[in-house]
């Protein structure tokens, strides 16, 4: 039977040195290989991908903590530990770029400085579905009506906006229609992977 880690990007940073796994059975979260659960695929999500074990043992490095005298230095009760580094080509390895980690900066547990290879490069482009709905100056709800929907059209996107808010000042969709802008999100995606 295949066997999996569950890496948990919802708790990581941007810019911690490297990943960050789920432990045994959901238990808590850890930056060392050694302490990471091994899971069934069919426990995957966005914020939490499963990767095979096979590619994290290709790419996990040794970490050793140091040493002062006879005090070592640990994490997780362990001073030698392998972990996954948080270097471009192995964001690329796995399919996840840094628009994919949520908290900005970073977390780290320990010192530990791995060399990029490869970073992503990003773009801008407009959303197919997401529009940003916006009341207009003189509307008098428009303080609070700045919001993006789903939508497959811009006037999907405004019934959804006045179905979300019901504005008291309007009887019918169409007056509320003339009194917002509606427009395509701007996103950012991967442009493509470059070499250092």
């Amino acid at each position: 039977m295949k066997q999996f880690y569950r890496i948990c990007l919802r708790h990581m940073g941007k810019n911690d040195n490297c990943f960050l796994f789920w432990g045994h059975n959901n238990s808590g979260y850890y930056r060392s290989v050694d302490d990471a659960g091994l899971y069934e695929e069919k426990e995957s999500s966005k914020d939490d991908p499963i990767v095979s074990k096979d590619i994290i043992d290709k790419f996990k490095q040794k970490i050793v903590l140091p040493q002062y005298g006879k005090e070592k230095e640990t994490y997780a009760d362990r001073n030698e530990f392998y972990v996954l580094p948080n270097t471009g080509q192995v964001r690329k390895a796995l399919g996840i770029t840094t628009l994919d980690i949520h908290i900005e900066g970073n977390r780290n547990s320990f010192d530990a400085y791995f060399k990029n290879t490869e970073y992503e490069k990003f773009k801008y482009i407009y959303s197919k579905t997401q529009f940003q709905v916006k009341a207009k100056n003189h509307v008098p709800e428009y303080w609070y009506m700045n919001d993006n929907f789903e939508a497959k059209n811009r006037n999907q996107a405004i019934n959804k906006a006045f179905n979300y808010w019901m504005p008291s000042n309007y009887d019918n969709y169409l007056d509320f229609k003339k009194d917002v802008s509606c427009s395509r999100v701007k996103i950012k995606v991967l442009d493509k992977w470059v070499k250092l």
